[in-house]
């Protein structure tokens, strides 16, 4: 006899489960989420290898890597010209001193709208991504003659 009315306990309460489960997500709701990655410290931008010379009146390429040093993936919206770094933004090596980097402009990159998503660390290895930014930098018409054969720095940031 106590067989039979341990099982019919067992029965009613998963009735009763049920139907409580059901009656919560019966109703509807709304709202909204937003998440920010606030310290930024986890990321760190590196020169990567630029895929074109820079010249007179012309756009080149800018290369950084950027490596996530976050156990989830983060979203890049725009990498822009830190121009609180260096010169203005810029760095030229010591050979070429005599070239004004005043010459150089950056254009602020966003992937045409897109941002780039940088892969989590996985393990001990940290997730990486090089970006190439086409015709990112453009040097003046009238740059010095002290610039040809010069190695720039650009210093970029992370945007908003």
């Amino acid at each position: 006899m106590h067989g039979i009315i341990a099982g019919v306990a067992t029965v009613v309460g998963a009735a009763v489960l049920a139907t409580s489960t059901f009656g919560y997500w019966a109703g509807n709701g709304t709202g909204a989420a937003a998440s920010r990655l606030d310290s930024t410290q986890e990321l760190l931008l590196e020169p990567a290898v630029a895929s074109a010379y820079l010249r007179p009146g012309a756009s080149g390429s800018v290369a950084v890597r950027v490596e996530n040093r976050n156990p989830f993936e983060v979203r890049l919206q725009t990498l822009e010209l830190d121009a609180g770094a260096g010169t203005g933004g810029f760095d030229v090596d010591a050979a070429h001193a005599g070239c004004d980097v005043s010459a150089l402009s950056f254009t602020n990159a966003d992937n045409g709208g897109g941002g780039w998503t940088i892969p989590p660390r996985v393990g001990s290895s940290n997730g990486a991504r090089d970006i190439h930014l086409d015709d990112a930098i453009t040097m003046d018409i009238d740059a010095v003659d002290a610039c040809q054969g010069a190695h720039f720095d650009v210093h970029v940031q992370v945007g908003g």
